[in-house]
């Protein structure tokens, strides 16, 4: 029997000691309890955080797109369609158009407010989770330092929905042709296939940009973006596993 070579036999064992100190901080810093406080957070958040993406890509896109459909799949995907339907009649009754300027501004600060709010927990998390100690700030300078930071990082989740939604279409358009050529020579429908593969690498590299964004920027220390990468790639990776066992569940 040959010997396993050292580089494989270190990556080994390298590899399993991580894994072995990722579960045992999983427990000392208690993440179920965080995921639980996230969980209770995105329910207030999530609302006023796609008015404000669909506003934004709305701006943009025209009548050519429809930001809402592609949005409510993804959600429909991932907590069920009910849920996702309950989740659309609050974002349709949240209308601010018809009100007075007063009104229509305290709408405005309530959505930001609500729409940051996910984010502000979010960096609270991860600082405890990192051994992060936060930069001491006075109070009104660091609520709209981050209020701010997470408003940044809003307009960086409608702009990639932006991009995925302009890559789909040009996706959409070259498998209508691929089509139309398979026909000619015989072969069977290909853009099916095409749509899957581009779908689920879009998706992944999207998710995967969020999340290293997120690592990036909103934990109170200077991380570069290579290992902001890495475990975003890994994250994403484990969200869409997440997803798709919650997708079977549901």
């Amino acid at each position: 029997m040959k010997k396993i070579p050292s580089k494989i036999k270190s990556f080994i064992v390298h590899t399993y000691h991580l894994f072995l100190a990722a579960g045992k901080g999983f427990v000392e810093d208690r993440v179920m309890k965080l995921s639980a406080a996230l969980a209770y957070y995105t329910i207030f958040s999530l609302t006023p955080l796609i008015i404000i993406i669909i506003s934004s890509a709305s701006l943009f896109l025209g009548d050519n797109m429809d930001p809402n459909t592609k949005i409510f799949g993804e959600i429909s995907e991932m907590i069920g369609k009910d849920a996702a339907n309950q989740l659309r009649t609050f974002v349709n009754n949240a209308n601010l158009s018809g009100r007075s300027t007063m009104g229509l501004i305290i709408g405005i600060g309530t959505l930001i407010i609500g729409s940051t709010a996910i984010f502000i927990e979010i960096q609270d998390s991860i600082n405890l989770i990192w051994k992060v100690k936060a930069v001491p700030k006075r109070g009104w300078k660091k609520l709209i330092t981050n209020r701010l930071l997470s408003f940044s990082l809003i307009a960086s989740l409608g702009f990639l929905l932006l991009v995925s939604l302009v890559i789909n279409s040009v996706v959409v358009g070259i498998g209508g042709k691929l089509d139309t050529y398979a026909a000619k020579v015989g072969i069977e429908e290909v853009s099916g296939w095409l749509m899957l593969i581009v779908t689920n690498a879009l998706t992944l590299a999207v998710v995967t940009t969020i999340f290293a964004i997120i690592f990036k920027v909103l934990p109170d220390v200077n991380l570069k973006w290579k290992p902001a990468l890495v475990g975003a790639l890994f994250t994403a990776l484990l969200f869409s596993l997440g997803k798709y066992a919650i997708g079977i569940y549901i």
